[in-house]
């Protein structure tokens, strides 16, 4: 039940991809957008998990409703039915808060992460800056000024700045579940939705450093 959320191959984490970037800031850069993006799908877990209960509750106390409602054969078998999805919650109450502990270590060290990317970023951005120009171990074909532009774009970043949007975007997407969206995603897959949202301004940084990096080669030719 843990592993549901994850959409990595086994053999490629999505640390490893970062690892395998051709210049030093362009890793970190990666790093920090795969941390960042699994820091997302542990809070939409989280928020999920929470669901389960309360959509539970929910068709309880509606089959309790009905039940008031209507002749005694229909009676018997929607008390029936509250009393399966009964169990079935006591079933998922006692592994609650044993999920709710994975998603914290995923949290943390998620978060981790992303600090230990940024590190090396600002560090680099220092360098550059006292320097006025990149400094080694960056691609020498991007501008140091919008190398520079671009670090501190990824900078801006913060851990509960990406919790805060995974969240959001999390409640946002049970919100329409629960409204009878039909086009909704039902189960767990769609955090992916919020890991997208929640990496975008790292995402725009890699992709315009790449760009640039492509560009500036094809001039050389």
């Amino acid at each position: 039940m843990f592993q549901d959320y994850h959409e990595v191959e086994p053999d490629q984490p999505l640390s490893s991809r970062a690892a395998n970037a051709a210049f030093p800031l362009e890793a970190a850069l990666r790093e920090l957008q795969c941390a960042a993006h699994d820091l997302a799908i542990a809070e939409t877990a989280d928020l999920i998990s929470d669901n389960r209960v309360v959509m539970l509750d929910g068709m309880i106390r509606a089959c309790q409703a009905d039940a008031a409602r209507s002749t005694a054969e229909e009676a018997e078998a929607l008390w029936s039915a509250a009393a399966s999805l009964g169990e079935e919650r006591a079933e998922l109450a006692e592994t609650l808060p044993l999920e709710h502990a994975f998603h914290a270590d995923q949290k943390d060290l998620a978060r981790a992460r992303m600090r230990a990317s940024q590190r090396r970023l600002r560090s680099w951005l220092h360098l550059s800056c006292a320097t006025g120009c990149a400094a080694p171990g960056f691609d020498p074909n991007i501008a140091p000024d919008e190398a520079r532009a671009l670090v501190r774009e990824a900078l801006a970043l913060t851990p509960e700045e990406v919790s805060r949007r995974a969240r959001f975007e999390a409640r946002a997407r049970l919100y329409e579940i629960s409204a009878g969206d039909e086009d909704a995603p039902l189960d767990a897959a769609s955090t992916q939705c919020a890991a997208r949202i929640a990496v975008l301004l790292v995402a725009r940084a890699r992709d315009r450093l790449e760009a640039l990096s492509g560009s500036s080669r094809v001039r050389e030719c």
